[in-house]
């Protein structure tokens, strides 16, 4: 069980936050100093084994935390353009609502799109996907694509 954590923390974050959603077989680890999230699958009473494991960029790496961090919940689009941003989340809020209004919304949530384009690829290797809810966030959903692990 992880606590949520504020994205722009004055506190200086632990190094590994682990997860156990229910969507995989095992707990997944995020290391926040190497960008790596890794799968770890244990039977009982022993050593914990590697299932898989990938590198994100640090920008992928950061939407990737505040997705998970959100689970089961779905990620609200403000959150995301925040974790990418590096502004406050009170600032995308402005922005994603004033863009919903005038229609917008592509053109603000681009990067965010495109660092999910290219992390998605990554975390089906783990059996997972993020699920777009138009206009309003993404969601954490097993990937029901048929794509194998190595």
């Amino acid at each position: 069980m992880t606590i949520p954590r504020s994205i722009h923390s004055e506190v200086e974050p632990q190094r590994f936050t682990n997860y156990k959603l229910g969507l995989v077989d095992g707990t997944l680890t995020f290391d926040r100093e190497s960008k790596t999230i890794t799968l770890l699958a244990s039977e009982p009473q022993q050593e914990p084994a590697i299932i898989e494991q990938q590198r994100f960029t640090d920008q992928e790496f950061l939407i990737m935390e505040t997705i998970f961090d959100q689970y089961p919940d779905y990620c609200p689009l403000a959150e995301l353009l925040s974790a990418q941003s590096d502004r406050s989340l009170a600032q995308c809020r402005t922005e994603v609502m004033r863009a919903l209004d005038e229609g917008g919304i592509d053109d603000i949530i681009r990067p965010v799109r495109n660092l999910l384009h290219r992390a998605r690829i990554k975390l089906r290797r783990f059996g997972l996907d993020v699920r777009s809810i138009q206009e309003t966030g993404y969601l954490l959903v097993s990937d029901r694509s048929g794509f194998k692990r190595r």
